[in-house]
C-alpha cells in the first residue's frame, strides 16, 4: 500500500491527529487530569494519551520525509500495538481498547487509500480467487439480516439491527479491509512483516509464560481468570493460542530457509517459546491445530530436505516437546499440573455427571442445529446466534444431563456450525467454497514457485498450512476466528498468500489482469468511493463512542453494588448510554440503577419519586431489551418492576419519562407487555429460573379465577426441572385442588410427602386435602401420623419406641435421608454402635456430604476407639469446610 501524493499522507496525519486531540479531551475528562498535568494521571491515560501523540508525531515527519510509506508505517503500528496493548482498569473487557484503535486504524488507512484513488482518478484494487466467494459472503450476510427482520416480530428489530451491524463491522474491517491490505503489500515488504509478527508473538508468549507461573511484571496483582492457562496481552488463552498457531509454519519456514548458523539459532529459540506458549495455554483444539500443522508442512519439497539434513536436530526438539508435555512444571497458580493431564482430562466424557466441556458444546450444538432446520437456505442471521441461542437452548434443557450446562452462548464452538446457524445452507456453500479457493490456491502457488524459487514455495506453503491448522483449531472448539486480533493474523496472512498468487499470475502470464482498475472519472464511481470514505468515518465514529460507552459502564458498574453510591452510578452509566445507546450491559445495570433507587426511596417513604424511578427502570429495561433480547435477566426483572406497578396484562395506561439526554421517552402498553408476559418470556429462555417460577406464580395467585389453567401448567413444568423441590410440588397441588382436578392433587402431595415429610406446610396441605375430600383412612395420613409419633418420641427420648418407629417410617420412605439420619442417632443414644454405623453410612450416600451425619459417625468411630477412621471422617469434613476450627482441634486430640 504505497503511496503517490503526499497529500494522502497529510490526510493520514490529519486523521490521526483529529483522533489523538478528541481521545485525548475526552481521556482526561474520564481521568480527572489536564494536559498539562497528564503525568499525573492514571497509567492507561499516560500510555494512550503518548501512544496516539507519538504516532501523529511519527506520521508528520514520514508525511514531510518519505510519504509513500505512510499506510506500511500504520500497518506496523497496528501489528505491534494492538495484540499486546491491554488494560485492566479502564474497560470490563481488558482487551476492548485494543479492538477500537485497530478498527479506527484500519478504516484511516483504507479512507486515505480511497481518497487517492480520488485524486488519481484510479483506484487500484487486487484481484485475488477469493473475491467472489468473500463478496458473495458478504452479500448474504446482508441478505440474511433482512430475511431475520422479515422473520420476526417487530420487538426483535432494534435488537436484530444492533448485533447484526456489530457483525458486519467486524466482517468488513475486520476480514475484508485486511484481507485485501495484506494483498496490496508489496514482496519485499511481506517478509518484514511476517518478521515483525514472530516478534510480537514471542513477547506475548514470554509473559504469557510468565503468568502460567504466577509472575506478573505489568499489573497489580496476577492476571489469572483461567488458573495457570496464561492470557497474555490477549484476554483469552484461547485467543493467543491460535495467534501463536498461526506463527508456527511460519517459523518453520524461516528455520529452513535460515542460511546464517546465527539466524538459525535465533529462529530455533524462537520455535521453541512459540511452542511453549501453545503448550502452556492447555487449548487442546489448538493442539490439534498444531499437530495438523505438523504433518502437512512436510508436503513441502523444501521441508523435506530440511527434516533429511536436520534429522537429529528435530528429534531432539520433539524429544523436547514430548518431555513438555509429560513433565511440564507445575504452576503454583494452580489449573492442571501438565498437558497431559489436560489431555486424558478427555475420559470424562464417560462421567454419569456430565463432562464440561463436552456436554455444553452437545447442548450448543444441538440448539445451533435447530437455528439451521427452522431456517434452512438464510440461517438465523448474521450476527445473531447470541441473540436467538437462548430461545433454542430452552427446549435442550429438559433433557436431564445437558440442563446442568446452561450457558449463554456468544458462539458456536465449531465453525461449520457457526456459520451455517446464522447463514444456513447457502452461507455455509459459499464459505466452504472460499476455505476450498484458499487452500488450493496456497497449494498451486507453492508448487509452482517450487523449481525457480524455493523460498516462495517455502513461505507460500507455510502461509496455506497455517491456514488449515487455524480452521481445525476453529473447528475443534476455538473462537478465534470471531475475535479481533487472532481474526486480524489469520485473514492478514491469507491477504499475503493472496499476494503472492498475483505474483504468480503476472510471472505466469503477463497478459492476466493482477489488479483491478476503477477508473473514477465517471460520476458513478466518485460517488462510490465517496460513500465509502463516508462509512468508513461512520465506523471511527461509531468505535469511538463505543470506547467512552465501554469506559463509562465500567466505572458505573465498579460502584454499582454499592448502596450508597447508586447515584453515582447512575450518573456514570447514563453517560454511558449517552456515548452508545445500543449496548446490552449498559442498559440493563442502569436500569437495575434506577430499580434500587426506586427501592431506596420507598424505604425511605418517598412513594412519588419511587413510581417515577420504576417508570424510568422500566424504560431502561426496554433499551436493554432493544439492544439484545435475549437475556432472561431482562425480562425477569423488567416483570418484577411492573409487578410493583401493579402492571399484570398489557392494561395499563401508556407512560413518559425523560431521558439521559433530556428528550421524552413514550412507553406503550403493547411494546412493554404485562409483568405475566416478562416472566414467561424469562422461562421460555431460562426454564432453571425458580426465581421466575416463584414470581410469576405470585402474579397468577393474586388473579386466582383468571388463571388456574395457567398456574397448573407453571407447576408442572416447574415440577418437571426441579422434582426435589417440595414447595413447587405443593402450589402444583393448590392449583389442581383449586381447579377440582383431585387425583392429580393427591399425587402432587403424595410426591411432596416423599421429598420432606417432615415439612411443617407439607403436613398442613395434606390434612387440609383430606378433610375437603373427606378421606379418613389413606397412607398419606398414615405416613403423617407416623411423623407425629417420631417428633413426639424425640421430645420424650424414647429411644426404644423411636427405634421401631423410624424403622416404620424406613419401610415406607426407604431413600427418605432424615428417616436413616433419626435411625442412626437412635441407635447411637442407645449405646448399639455398629447399627448406628451402618445407618450413619446409609444416610450418608444419600447425603454424602452432610455434615452433622459425618461428625456423628466420626464420634460413633471415636468411641469404638477406630481412631484412624475417624480420623478420615474429619478429614472429609475438613475438605469441604477448611475453615472448621472444631474439627481441627477434634483432630488434634486423636491418638496418634
Amino acid at each position: 500500500m504505497i503511496l503517490f501524493k503526499k497529500s494522502s499522507a497529510w490526510l493520514l496525519v490529519l486523521l490521526q491527529g483529529f483522533f489523538t486531540y478528541f481521545l485525548s479531551q475526552y481521556l482526561s475528562q474520564c481521568a480527572g487530569v489536564s494536559l498539562f498535568n497528564l503525568f499525573q494521571g492514571p497509567g492507561w491515560f499516560i500510555i494512550l494519551f503518548l501512544l496516539n501523540l507519538g504516532l501523529t508525531l511519527l506520521l508528520i515527519l514520514v508525511a514531510l520525509w518519505k510519504h509513500e510509506v505512510a499506510l506500511l508505517i500504520l500497518l506496523i503500528v497496528i501489528h505491534t500495538v494492538c495484540p499486546i496493548l491491554f488494560f485492566t482498569s479502564l474497560t470490563r473487557n481488558p482487551y476492548f481498547t485494543q479492538i477500537v484503535l485497530f478498527n479506527i486504524w484500519v478504516s484511516f488507512l483504507w479512507i486515505v487509500y480511497f481518497f487517492e484513488g480520488l485524486i488519481n482518478k484510479k483506484l487500484i484494487f487486487p484481484k485475488t480467487p477469493l473475491d467472489i466467494p468473500i463478496f458473495s459472503f458478504l452479500l448474504v450476510t446482508i441478505i440474511s439480516l433482512l430475511a431475520s427482520f422479515l422473520s420476526h416480530e417487530n420487538s426483535f428489530y432494534a435488537s436484530i439491527f444492533s448485533e447484526g451491524l456489530k457483525s458486519l463491522i467486524f466482517l468488513i474491517i475486520n476480514v475484508i479491509l485486511v484481507f485485501y491490505a495484506a494483498s496490496l503489500i508489496e514482496p519485499k515488504w511481506r517478509k518484514r512483516f511476517i518478521l515483525l509478527t514472530f516478534w510480537v508473538g514471542t513477547l506475548s508468549a514470554l509473559y504469557g509464560l510468565m503468568q502460567s507461573y504466577g509472575f506478573e511484571i505489568i499489573w497489580k496483582g496476577g492476571l489469572t481468570p483461567f488458573g495457570n492457562r496464561p492470557v497474555s496481552t490477549f484476554g483469552n488463552p484461547n485467543f493467543l493460542s491460535s495467534y501463536l498457531l498461526l506463527l508456527f509454519p511460519l517459523l518453520v519456514a524461516q528455520l529452513c530457509s535460515s542460511k546464517l548458523k546465527f539466524t538459525f539459532l535465533i529462529t530455533s529459540f524462537l520455535l521453541i517459546l512459540i511452542t511453549a506458549g501453545i503448550i502452556a495455554t492447555m487449548t487442546r483444539s489448538t493442539w490439534v491445530g498444531l499437530v495438523v500443522s505438523i504433518f502437512l508442512l512436510p508436503c513441502s519439497q523444501v521441508i523435506r530436505e530440511f527434516i533429511k539434513k536436520n534429522i537429529r536436530t528435530l528429534a531432539i526438539f520433539f524429544g523436547l516437546v514430548a518431555f513438555c508435555i509429560f513433565f511440564w512444571p507445575k504452576s503454583k497458580v494452580g489449573g492442571y499440573a501438565n498437558p497431559w493431564e489436560r489431555i486424558i482430562e478427555i475420559q470424562n466424557v464417560k462421567n454419569k455427571q456430565g463432562y464440561g466441556p463436552w456436554h455444553q458444546r452437545i447442548l450448543i450444538w444441538t440448539s445451533c442445529w435447530s437455528m439451521v432446520k427452522d431456517h434452512l437456505l438464510l440461517g438465523k442471521g448474521w450476527g445473531l446466534l447470541e441473540l436467538f441461542y437462548p430461545y433454542y437452548q430452552g427446549k435442550s434443557l429438559y433433557h436431564p444431563l445437558l440442563k446442568r450446562f446452561r450457558t449463554h452462548a456468544n458462539n458456536a464452538h465449531n465453525e461449520v456450525i457457526e456459520i451455517w446457524s446464522q447463514t444456513g445452507f447457502i452461507g455455509m456453500g459459499i464459505y466452504l467454497w472460499s476455505w476450498v479457493v484458499l487452500i488450493f490456491a496456497g497449494w498451486k502457488v507453492s508448487q509452482f514457485y517450487t523449481i525457480e524459487k524455493r523460498d516462495n514455495s517455502l513461505w507460500s506453503w507455510a502461509l496455506t498450512v497455517g491456514s488449515i491448522a487455524m480452521f481445525t483449531d476453529n473447528f475443534f472448539g476455538n473462537v478465534s476466528l470471531h475475535f479481533t486480533v487472532p481474526a486480524f493474523l489469520f485473514w492478514w496472512q491469507s491477504g499475503l498468500l493472496m499476494g503472492m498468487v498475483r505474483n504468480e499470475n503476472s510471472v505466469k502470464n503477463r497478459k492476466d489482469p493482477i489488479v483491478y482498475c476503477f477508473n473514477n472519472s465517471a460520476a458513478f464511481s466518485r460517488s462510490l468511493f465517496c460513500i465509502l470514505i463516508l462509512l468508513l468515518c461512520l465506523s471511527c465514529v461509531w468505535n469511538f463512542r463505543r470506547e467512552f460507552q465501554e469506559i463509562y459502564y465500567f466505572r458505573g458498574f465498579k460502584v454499582s453494588q454499592s448502596k450508597d453510591h447508586q447515584d453515582l452510578s447512575r450518573r456514570e452509566l447514563e453517560s454511558a448510554w449517552k456515548w452508545y445507546p445500543r449496548e446490552v450491559n449498559t442498559n440493563y445495570e442502569l436500569a437495575n440503577t434506577y430499580s434500587r433507587l426506586a427501592q431506596q426511596n420507598s424505604q425511605s417513604g418517598l412513594n412519588s419519586q419511587a413510581q417515577n424511578w420504576r417508570f424510568t427502570a422500566v424504560w431502561a429495561y426496554l433499551e436493554a431489551l432493544r439492544a439484545n433480547a435475549g437475556y432472561d435477566e431482562i425480562y425477569f426483572n423488567l416483570a418484577a418492576t411492573q409487578s410493583q406497578l401493579g402492571w399484570f396484562e398489557d392494561k395499563f395506561s401508556n407512560f413518559s419519562i425523560l431521558t439521559p439526554r433530556g428528550s421524552q421517552a413514550h412507553g406503550m402498553a403493547e411494546e412493554t407487555k404485562g409483568a405475566i408476559y416478562n416472566y414467561s418470556r424469562a422461562l421460555a429462555i431460562n426454564p432453571l429460573s425458580k426465581e421466575s417460577y416463584n414470581f410469576l406464580g405470585n402474579v397468577y395467585l393474586q388473579n386466582l379465577k383468571d388463571y388456574l389453567p395457567q398456574g397448573v401448567k407453571l407447576y408442572e413444568k416447574a415440577t418437571i426441572f426441579f422434582p426435589e423441590e417440595k414447595d413447587f410440588w405443593l402450589n402444583k397441588a393448590y392449583f389442581e385442588i383449586q381447579s377440582q382436578l383431585f387425583d392429580q392433587a393427591y399425587l402432587s402431595l403424595k410426591t411432596a410427602q416423599a421429598i420432606d415429610p417432615f415439612h411443617e406446610l407439607t403436613r398442613r396441605n395434606i390434612n387440609a386435602f383430606m378433610i375437603q375430600t373427606k378421606r379418613k383412612e389413606d397412607p398419606l395420613i398414615e405416613n403423617d401420623r407416623l411423623v407425629s409419633d417420631i417428633l413426639l418420641y424425640i421430645q420424650a427420648k424414647d429411644w426404644s419406641h423411636l427405634k421401631e418407629k423410624s424403622q416404620d417410617l424406613i419401610k415406607s420412605f426407604p431413600n427418605l435421608f432424615q428417616a436413616r439420619f433419626i435411625l442412626a442417632n437412635t441407635y447411637f443414644e442407645l449405646k448399639q454402635w455398629n447399627d448406628a454405623e451402618n445407618e450413619y453410612l446409609k444416610a450418608l450416600r444419600i447425603e454424602p456430604n452432610h455434615k452433622v451425619a459425618l461428625t456423628n459417625l466420626a464420634l460413633t468411630y471415636r468411641l469404638e476407639n477406630r481412631f484412624k477412621e475417624a480420623r478420615n471422617i474429619y478429614e472429609k469434613i475438613l475438605n469441604n469446610d477448611p475453615t472448621d476450627s472444631t474439627v481441627k482441634n477434634l483432630i488434634q486430640s486423636l491418638p496418634q
